[in-house]
C-alpha cells in the first residue's frame, strides 16, 4: 500500500508536468504513457482538482487538458524519509556558523529558499523532529567586523592590526600579524597567522579579537607553509610545537566496546589484548589537548608512550590529589 501511494504521487506530479508543458494530453494519451487504466487516470485528475485545486479544463478543439490559470503550481512538496533525515543531519554543520556573520547570510539564503517553496510541505516519513535531538557545543561570539576584516586580509594578503585578549589576559594587547589560514573546529574559529611580535606562525581565536583593521602593508606566504603542521583535525589546534609524537595508550577492558566502535584518529591502530584491554596507537602534535583528553578517562587508561606524556599525566594526577586530598576531611 505504501509503495502504491508513492507511485501515485510520482505519477500525479508527472501528469502535472505534462499538462503544464502545453501539449494538451488527453486521458487516452496519459493512459498509454503511464500504462495504467483510464479509470486510474480519471481518479488522478480528480485528485489534482480536489487536493490541489488544479484548474484543469478540457479543450475540445485540441482534444486535451490544460490549465486555465497558467501560473498554477502544485502547492505541496513530498519529501522522502531520506530527504528529511538529510535536512536534520545538516543541522550540526550549520551550528558551526552560529555567532558569526555567516549565520545571518545562511539565514538569508534559507529565507529565500522558503519563499520559493509552496505553502504546504507533506512529509512522507515517520521521522519527526521530536524524535531527534542535537546538542551543540557552546559558541563564542565573534564580532562581525573582525570576521570580515580577517577574511579580507587573507584575500588581499594584507597585514592585520588587532587588539587581542589571550586566554589568561585581563586586557587586550595590540598585535600585528599576517593571516595565512582560517580553521573552524567544532564551531570555534581561529586564525593561523605570522605574528610580528613573536616572529613565528601562531594561532589566534577570532572570538578574542576585540577590534581589527586592515593595514596598507602587504605580505607573502612563507615558503613551505602548510596549515597541517599547526593543528590536528582529531585533537585540535592548541599546539605551539610542531613536534609529532608517537602515542600509545592502554585502555581498561571495561572500555573495550567503546574503543573498538570508534575512530579517534586517522593514523590510529588498535590492538585487543587477551585480558580484554585495548591498546590505541596514533601520531599527533597536540600535546596539551592530548593531556586533557586522556584525563577524561581517569584510571581507565594508562599512558605507555611518549615519556613526556607519562610525566604530564603524573603531574596532573598529583595536582588533582593535592587539590582534593583534604576536601573530604573538612566535611
Amino acid at each position: 500500500m505504501e509503495r502504491e501511494e508513492k507511485v501515485k504521487t510520482i505519477r500525479i506530479l508527472e501528469i502535472d508536468k505534462i499538462i503544464r508543458s502545453g501539449t494538451y494530453p488527453n486521458a487516452k494519451k496519459l493512459q498509454e504513457y503511464f500504462e495504467v487504466s483510464r479509470a486510474t487516470i480519471n481518479r488522478d485528475l480528480e485528485f489534482l482538482r480536489d487536493r490541489y485545486q488544479a484548474p484543469i479544463e478540457y479543450d475540445f478543439t485540441r482534444k486535451g487538458f490544460y490549465y486555465s490559470d497558467e501560473t498554477f503550481v502544485i502547492q505541496d512538496v513530498m519529501l522522502s524519509e531520506s530527504e528529511i533525515f538529510s535536512i536534520f543531519a545538516i543541522t550540526p554543520l550549520l551550528e558551526q556558523y552560529r555567532n558569526t556573520p555567516l549565520e545571518s547570510s545562511i539565514k538569508s539564503i534559507f529565507t529565500k529558499l522558503v519563499d520559493f517553496m509552496p505553502n504546504t510541505v507533506s512529509v512522507d516519513t515517520v521521522l519527526l523532529s521530536d524524535k531527534i535531538s542535537f546538542i551543540p557545543e557552546p559558541k563564542a561570539q565573534i564580532d562581525k567586523n573582525v570576521f570580515n576584516t580577517v577574511f579580507e586580509c587573507i584575500r588581499r594578503k594584507k597585514t592585520l592590526e588587532f587588539n587581542y585578549k589571550g586566554l589568561k589576559d585581563s586586557i587586550g594587547n595590540i598585535r600585528r600579524a599576517d593571516p595565512l589560514h582560517i580553521v573552524c573546529r567544532q564551531g570555534d574559529w581561529y586564525m593561523l597567522a605570522f605574528c610580528h611580535k613573536h616572529e613565528e606562525v601562531r594561532m589566534f581565536s577570532l572570538a578574542r579579537i576585540e577590534s581589527s583593521e586592515v593595514t596598507d602593508f602587504s605580505f607573502t606566504v612563507p615558503e613551505g607553509f602548510s596549515p597541517d603542521q599547526f593543528f590536528d583535525p582529531a585533537f585540535g589546534i592548541w599546539t605551539s610545537d610542531k613536534k609529532m609524537m608517537d602515542v600509545e595508550l592502554v585502555f581498561d577492558k571495561s572500555l573495550k566496546n567503546y574503543l573498538l566502535e570508534r575512530t579517534f584518529h586517522p593514523s590510529e591502530t588498535k590492538e585487543e589484548k587477551e585480558d580484554g584491554s585495548v591498546i590505541l596507537r596514533f601520531r599527533t602534535n597536540q600535546f596539551i589537548q592530548l593531556v586533557n583528553w586522556v584525563l577524561t578517562f581517569g584510571n581507565k587508561v594508562e599512558v605507555t608512550n611518549p615519556p613526556e606524556l607519562i610525566e604530564a599525566m603524573e603531574k596532573a594526577s598529583c595536582d588533582l590529589y593535592e587539590m582534593y586530598k583534604n576536601k573530604s576531611k573538612r566535611k
